[in-house]
């Protein structure tokens, strides 16, 4: 790979770093952007192409929430002119299922704790998707949609940050708030992050790339 995306890479995260806090006041959406896309009906395509999933529960009961954010091509959307108020609703509907959970039939006999589990997996994640500068937007809006789940994110765990992911990550770290505190954020070594999940999750409420069982795995529930 020639050495000019990357540098230009590295003028974005550098300008987007040094303005970081305009940049937070700017995608920060209101409370209640988070409470009306429920019954909303996202494109085919986007569902296919952006799935998350709720894995499991936790030993309080609590929701395990898994996206696969590493592999959501956001690059694609630009790429086809589409508009992006698709993918903001899209993920607006994704916080609120995380704030509101699986539905109740759904859950394990007994109560649950407050809360919900996430495991960000940012596996994939790669060059493409930051060496547009309206892309590189779009992520930092995502980031700091994410700030709006402080009050109801139990724990989490944002896993396979390459090189690229740790430096976005470090960008887009102010306009997350404190949810960082709540967060484990682990490299590409699986032999690190998979013992801290099992030390935190019961395995057979994690597929096998999570270091559940080596069997079939079926999540709670899949969107997308």
């Amino acid at each position: 790979m020639s050495l000019r995306p990357w540098l230009i890479l590295m003028s974005y995260l550098c300008f987007f770093q040094i303005n970081s806090n305009s940049f937070a006041k700017e995608f920060h959406n209101s409370e209640n952007a988070l409470n009306a896309t429920e019954e909303w009906q996202a494109p085919n395509d986007v569902i296919n192409s952006y799935p998350y999933y709720f894995s499991g529960f936790d030993e309080e009961n609590r929701p395990i929430l898994v996206c696969e954010f590493g592999k959501w091509d956001l690059r694609r959307f630009f790429d086809e002119g589409r508009d992006v108020n698709i993918l903001h609703k899209y993920v607006d509907q994704a916080l609120d299922r995380f704030v509101s959970g699986p539905p109740k039939e759904l859950y394990p006999e007994g109560n649950a704790a407050d809360g919900t589990v996430l495991i960000a997996d940012l596996d994939g994640f790669n060059i493409r998707q930051v060496a547009s500068a309206e892309c590189f937007r779009l992520i930092l809006g995502i980031a700091s949609k994410f700030s709006k789940l402080e009050k109801h994110l139990a724990y989490g765990f944002f896993i396979n940050l390459n090189y690229l992911a740790e430096r976005t990550y470090e960008v887009a770290r102010p306009l997350l708030g404190s949810l960082v505190e709540r967060v484990e954020v682990y490299g590409t070594n699986s032999a690190k992050w998979i013992p801290k999940l099992l030390r935190a999750l019961p395995a057979d409420q994690l597929p096998p790339w999570y270091g559940g069982p080596k069997k079939h795995f079926s999540p709670v529930v899949v969107y997308g």
